[in-house]
């Protein structure tokens, strides 16, 4: 902490240090985070239970830790896969988002990886997403194509599409993305929409047999 102590003709500048015992469980730490909101679109979020659709904001969803927005994504008609004629079998299910153009740069860098948690119908965050082999499924960012501006997030999704298809009934809960240290940070991305063929694609294998005549 700086401070200054007055005199008669001039001001003495001094420092405190407070060390900060961390090997105490919990940390005590404490860190407060608030926002002059100028987004139109971000300003409508004024309580967890409210969302903003990405066909409501041009088409772009939001990510700003510390103060906890977040990009909720839904899958509502995985189980028209049942549709298609004759028995079938999910073997990959891949999801790339891509990042604005022009929304990141040095300054605005993205994250190497993204997590993704649980929400149930509240927006209460419930657990965070695991595969097959338990381990956390991370959105992993993809610069292959950066030279083409072909920037994306890619998140492997099987087990989590696998468990709505096997659902007797739809279920409330959704996954959100999370920057590590969400709580703690400022990191902020903003990422495409669902507008058809821009920025969001659910890549799906889906093997058929023993079709039907």
């Amino acid at each position: 902490m700086y401070y200054s102590i007055p005199g008669e003709s001039s001001r003495t500048q001094l420092t405190a240090d407070f060390a900060i015992n961390t090997t105490s469980s919990p940390i005590p730490f404490f860190n407060r985070m608030s926002v002059v909101e100028t987004n139109e679109y971000l300003k409508t979020l004024t309580d967890k239970k409210v969302v903003l659709n990405s066909s409501e904001s041009e088409n772009q969803s939001f990510v700003q830790s510390g103060i906890g927005y977040t990009t909720k994504i839904e899958f509502p008609n995985l189980k028209t896969l049942f549709d298609i004629r004759g028995q079938g079998t999910l073997l990959n299910a891949v999801l790339k988002i891509k990042p604005v153009l022009g929304s990141y740069n040095d300054a605005l860098a993205l994250r190497d990886s993204l997590s993704l948690y649980i929400v149930d119908q509240n927006n209460n965050l419930t657990d965070q997403l695991v595969g097959t082999d338990n381990a956390s499924v991370q959105a992993i960012l993809n610069r292959v194509g950066e030279e083409f501006n072909d920037v994306y997030y890619e998140i492997p999704l099987t087990t989590y599409v696998e468990g709505i298809l096997s659902s007797e009934r739809d279920t409330d809960n959704t996954i959100i993305l999370l920057p590590d240290n969400y709580n703690s940070t400022v990191d902020r991305f903003v990422l495409m929409g669902n507008k058809a063929d821009q920025g969001v694609k659910l890549e799906l294998t889906y093997a058929i047999y023993d079709e039907e005549e």
